[in-house]
């Protein structure tokens, strides 16, 4: 399946910028490791499922990455685009609960909105189109708005998250035009977008910690006051 620039040929190694730049995302679910454990010890023993479920989510993107272009099988390029939008369901779950504080029941109306519409997006345009990329459309949208949303709840604390929003956009832009500067850069773009949705989705991850020390913070001011 040549769909990318840097594949010119057969073999497990055709793509190796793509693949490589793969470990990104691996690097990226190390970093979030290390600023979980950062992250001052949670009330009564609480476990942070979301978090560590999110990190998981990354390390299957980049393994998931890693095979899509070092195989180019059908089944890894599902696997690929899967394990990005089991991060994105995981993301949304984690900002609705705790930034955007709503409820489960909201919860599952935002999940069951942002469905439809991808759904409708990868049914109105064809999946060739922006080279794969229009299926990634409704995900900056997304991005996009919990950033404006996590601002005007955190205030600084909301930057990570425009970070992200950024970094995924030109990252987009990077993925669209792969093909297109085949000539002028034989070896393609793909593996940038790579490397900054690795960026983007750390970002997420210290926007999403950052929250957690803002509450404790504010549960410790709480206390004091009371007592």
């Amino acid at each position: 399946m040549v769909i990318y620039c840097e594949r010119a040929g057969d073999g497990f190694w055709a793509e190796p910028l793509n693949t490589v730049s793969a470990l990104a995302f691996l690097a990226a679910a190390w970093m979030a490791v290390r600023l979980l454990r950062g992250l001052p010890p949670a009330p009564g023993g609480e476990r942070r499922w979301d978090l560590v479920l999110l990190v998981v989510s990354v390390v299957a993107v980049g393994v998931a990455g890693f095979l899509w272009h070092s195989l180019a099988a059908p089944w890894a390029e599902l696997l690929d685009l899967g394990a990005m939008l089991v991060f994105l369901i995981l993301f949304l779950i984690s900002f609705l609960s705790r930034i955007a504080g709503v409820g489960i029941f909201g919860t599952v109306v935002v999940l069951l909105g942002v469905q439809w519409l991808m759904l409708q997006t990868g049914s109105r345009f064809s999946p060739t189109l922006m080279n794969g990329g229009v299926f990634f459309y409704p995900a900056v949208a997304v991005l996009w708005v919990t950033a404006l949303v996590a601002t005007v709840q955190m205030r600084s604390g909301g930057l990570p998250f425009l970070v992200a929003a950024a970094l995924f956009s030109v990252a987009l832009v990077l993925r669209n035009v792969d093909l297109t500067l085949c000539l002028q850069w034989p070896a393609g773009t793909h593996f940038a977008w790579q490397l900054l949705v690795a960026a983007a989705m750390y970002q997420l991850f210290r926007g999403l910690a950052g929250s957690v020390s803002i509450s404790l913070s504010k549960r410790q001011q709480r206390m004091g006051t009371s007592t």
